[in-house]
């Protein structure tokens, strides 16, 4: 991911901690495992930042923009596979899925177990790695979701419920990440000191 991009999704969080009590950082470093330095008040915070997408819906999007901006196309059922797709493939299906009314839509439930397994995976994937990270007075771990949605009450039951699951399973490193901050659609979740919470109509 672009240094740009971690930068937009980490200013992005911190408005948001801001609304939820957190004071603001006096600074602010680029860095590596983790991407970010903070500074908030006497402590110093990693904060790591991560996308959980398939590969495919984000080239997808890169071609949609660059080619085909304003036309309708079908891009969230795009899944990564065992090898690297031409775009030539991936525009196939783009165009291709508006006329097979079977792969237009996906239920609910499948929508969201697919949701919580992307996030699933790039929390595994970051603790996994977390023995190779600088390891500061706290360690955040921000995983973004860009797919768009907006949730209902019955789904945000379902999400926290979901994400619950995800958090239970312990890491089986000796130290994990000290809070996990995932956006999704217009909510944040927050994993901190084996609770979930959330927020919602925070503006970005």
């Amino acid at each position: 991911m672009h240094k740009n991009t971690e930068r937009g999704y980490l200013d992005a969080l911190i408005k948001r901690l801001e609304k939820l009590g957190y004071d603001r950082p006096s600074s602010i470093v680029e860095s590596e495992r983790p991407d970010f330095i903070l500074e908030i008040g006497s402590r110093k915070v990693g904060v790591e930042v991560t996308l959980a997408v398939e590969g495919e819906y984000v080239r997808a999007q890169k071609l949609q923009d660059a080619l085909y901006p304003g036309e309708a196309t079908i891009i969230t059922n795009l899944k990564d596979g065992n090898r690297r797709r031409s775009n030539q493939e991936i525009t196939h299906d783009m165009f291709g899925d508006m006329l097979d009314p079977e792969q237009v839509w996906k239920s609910i439930d499948t929508q969201m177990i697919e949701r919580w397994e992307r996030i699933a995976d790039a929390l595994q994937i970051k603790r996994s790695k977390f023995s190779d990270f600088q390891i500061f007075d706290e360690n955040w771990l921000l995983i973004r979701d860009p797919l768009p949605f907006a949730y209902d009450a019955l789904e945000r039951k379902l999400a926290r419920q979901h994400l619950a699951g995800i958090f239970s399973q312990s890491s089986k490193n000796e130290k994990d990440f000290d809070a996990v901050f995932i956006f999704s659609g217009q909510y944040v979740f927050r994993w901190f000191r084996g609770k979930l919470d959330f927020s919602h109509n925070l503006s970005p």
